[in-house]
C-alpha cells in the first residue's frame, strides 16, 4: 500500500497541465486532458474530472490500468501516477450542447466524468534526465 506525500497534494494545488493515458485490452494508448485532479483523504487514491470522449471510457472498460501525468512549467517538475481505476462516477451531462461532436456520437451525451485511481507506483517527471523509480 502506497501513501502518497503531503508534497504533492500541495504540488497539485498548481500544476500547469494533467493528462490520462488509458489503454484498450490490446494496448492502444490514448491521452486525456484531465482538471482537479487531487489526492483523496486516505492519500492512496487520486480523483479527476474530464469531459472523457468515447474511446477513453471504452479504454476503461477493457483495462483498468492508467498513468496520469501532471506538470508545473515554472518549477519544471512533475510526477506520474500509475495505477487502476477504482471507480468513475457522472459529474454532469450535457446532451445538445456540442452538437457538431454529438451528431458523430449522436448515442452518448457529452458527460462529464470524475474517476478515482489507486495510486500504485509515483515517478517524478522531468524534461531533462531521471530515473523511472519509484519515490515512495
Amino acid at each position: 500500500m502506497i501513501k502518497i506525500p503531503e508534497k504533492i497534494r500541495e504540488f497539485l494545488s498548481d500544476v500547469d497541465i494533467s493528462y490520462v493515458a488509458t489503454s484498450n485490452k490490446n494496448g492502444v494508448p490514448h491521452i486525456a486532458i484531465v482538471k482537479d485532479i487531487g489526492i483523496i483523504n486516505d492519500g492512496e487514491h487520486i480523483v479527476f474530472k474530464s469531459w472523457f470522449c468515447v474511446k477513453s471510457l471504452e479504454n476503461l472498460a477493457e483495462n483498468s490500468s492508467v498513468a496520469v501525468s501532471t506538470y508545473n512549467m515554472k518549477k519544471e517538475i512533475g510526477y506520474q501516477f500509475i495505477g487502476k481505476l477504482v471507480s468513475q462516477d457522472i459529474e454532469a451531462v450535457l446532451n445538445g450542447y456540442a452538437p457538431e461532436i454529438e451528431s458523430k456520437e449522436a448515442e452518448i451525451p457529452q458527460t462529464e466524468y470524475k474517476l478515482k485511481i489507486k495510486v500504485e507506483i509515483i515517478l517524478e517527471l522531468h524534461l531533462g534526465t531521471h530515473t523511472d523509480k519509484s519515490i515512495v
